[in-house]
């Protein structure tokens, strides 16, 4: 009788959905996944994770917090990361981002670099020593380091202001990072797991790469930088990465786009200078869906980066600046809506410029980068 009851009281809440002109199955999306909750019955429902915590801040483990990460292919518990202060230094963590420590060996003096790790375990680390773009690798989790390439002469502008542009797929041994002086554009590639590289020179007018790489495959990715009118994005078909057309005069006061994947494509969220206003657009700069995030930071001259990250189907994660700090958004149906799940307030605050975020397992993992000494690290659980 009881379970009778229950499977009437289900119906009646199904059916006025349906009268609200609700379809059943989002209804159930939408409010069973922001608890991260998912009926088992519902193949249209993706549990995903929703407790935010922060490991690391400002006043938290800084010397060791990392501003850029990149996931370990060889141990689901590793990290690799750039540390904050102590020297932009490279550190590991072997427990998913609960704790960080300097590496066993450092690739580079003190200088900005990037880490990631190849397919096969093999560690790469790239910096620009002296005006020459650099890359070294270890294949020993960072004992011991062997440089397998240079550029004499062009940097690779690994700089502090950015996020992680460097990545290593899980499979198949390919690698790519690039660089952006703003009238050059060039990226790297590695086809054998950091042993070897080629230089893609693409002479170009256009804006930066420096805010991020996203990679949906070794044949589709983009990079993420200051594109605004007439400026170009990077990004990445049938394997080559190339500049896209000029963007139009509707993304005059576009700053800070993030490259990430949207329904199998490269798209850009792109900041409206300053207000709480976000534009998602396609590689061309034409405006696709304004975003509006609630509680979102919309105070003029300050950096409200967007970062954007693709759970599964229609679910994403949003990271970026509040009035008072850091913001992680969830949503359920390709950011039309958003739910708040962590406002932090506190360094690094609003004017946050880097963001780097990954799916590791069952969580996301998130690190900012305030173009200084500040690096910030969450894990969403």
């Amino acid at each position: 009788m009881i379970k009778k009851i229950k499977h009437i009281i289900v119906g009646i809440a199904l059916i006025g959905m349906g009268l609200l002109g609700i379809p059943s199955s989002q209804a159930i999306d939408v409010i069973m996944g922001v608890t991260g909750a998912c009926p088992t019955s519902n193949a249209n429902c993706f549990p995903f994770p929703g407790s935010v915590a922060a490991v690391c801040t400002a006043v938290l483990n800084q010397a060791t917090c990392p501003r850029f990460f990149h996931p370990s292919w060889s141990n689901g518990n590793q990290l690799w990361g750039v540390s904050s202060t102590n020297a932009a230094a490279c550190v590991r963590s072997t427990d998913i981002g609960l704790t960080w420590a300097a590496c066993t060996a450092q690739a580079f003096v003190p200088i900005q670099q990037l880490i990631a790790e190849a397919s096969d375990g093999t560690l790469v680390a790239v910096a620009d020593v002296a005006g020459t773009c650099t890359v070294k690798t270890s294949p020993d989790n960072a004992v011991t380091w062997n440089t397998v390439f240079t550029n004499p002469g062009i940097g690779c502008g690994v700089g502090s202001g950015g996020a992680q542009t460097l990545y290593c797929q899980s499979t198949g041994g390919q690698c790519d990072f690039g660089f952006g002086t703003g009238a050059t554009t060039r990226t790297y590639r590695s086809t054998n797991n950091g042993a070897n590289w080629t230089v893609n020179t693409i002479g170009d007018v256009q804006q930066s790469i420096a805010y991020n790489i996203e990679m949906g495959s070794a044949l589709i990715g983009g990079f993420g930088g200051n594109i605004g009118i007439g400026g170009k994005a990077t990004f990445e078909t049938a394997g080559l990465f190339q500049v896209s057309a000029a963007w139009p005069a509707s993304a005059t006061n576009y700053f800070g786009a993030y490259a990430f994947m949207f329904g199998g494509a490269v798209q850009y969220i792109n900041n409206d200078n300053g207000t709480n206003v976000w534009k998602r657009t396609d590689v061309d700069g034409n405006v696709l869906q304004s975003i509006t995030p609630p509680t979102s930071q919309g105070a003029a001259g300050l950096n409200p980066m967007l970062r954007p990250l693709n759970w599964s189907g229609s679910i994403y994660y949003l990271v970026g600046g509040t009035a008072t700090g850091i913001g992680v958004w969830v949503s359920t149906d390709s950011m039309v809506s958003t739910v708040l799940l962590f406002n932090r307030t506190g360094n690094p605050g609003p004017t946050t410029t880097g963001w780097t975020m990954y799916k590791v397992g069952s969580r996301v993992l998130i690190s900012g980068n305030d173009g200084g000494a500040i690096g910030f690290f969450l894990r969403i659980s």
